[in-house]
C-alpha cells in the first residue's frame, strides 16, 4: 500500500493546486494565548504578536475563523501581518514556526 502511495505521489503532475497562492491562502486560528502574545494557526504555524498589537489579538481568544497571513519582504522584526477576516483587524507578527514555502 505504501509503495502505491509513493508511486502515485512520484508520478503526480505538478500543478497550481499544489502550490500555495500569493498572497497567502486564508488559514484559520487554532488558538490565541490569553495575553494575546501568540497566535497558532490550523496549519501548525505559530506567530509572536507585536507588543503594541496584543490588545487586538487578545480579543481573538474565542475566534477560530479564517485569517489571512501576509509576509512583507522588508527587513522588519515583525514582517508578517495577520488579518482577522471577520472583523478586519490586523496585527503585526513574527513567525516562530512557519509552514509555507512561498517566502522568497
Amino acid at each position: 500500500m505504501n509503495a502505491i502511495l509513493f508511486l502515485a505521489l512520484f508520478f503526480m503532475p505538478v500543478n497550481e493546486a499544489l502550490v500555495p497562492a500569493y498572497p497567502f491562502v486564508p488559514r484559520a486560528i487554532s488558538m490565541v494565548s490569553l495575553d494575546g502574545k501568540t497566535v497558532l494557526t490550523n496549519d501548525g504555524s505559530n506567530y509572536k504578536v507585536h507588543p503594541e498589537d496584543r490588545e487586538v489579538s487578545r480579543g481573538w481568544t474565542k475566534y477560530n475563523g479564517p485569517v489571512i497571513i501576509r509576509y512583507h519582504k522588508k527587513k522588519d522584526e515583525f514582517p508578517f501581518t495577520i488579518t482577522n477576516k471577520q472583523t478586519g483587524e490586523v496585527v503585526r507578527a513574527e513567525a516562530m514556526i512557519y509552514y509555507d514555502r512561498t517566502i522568497q
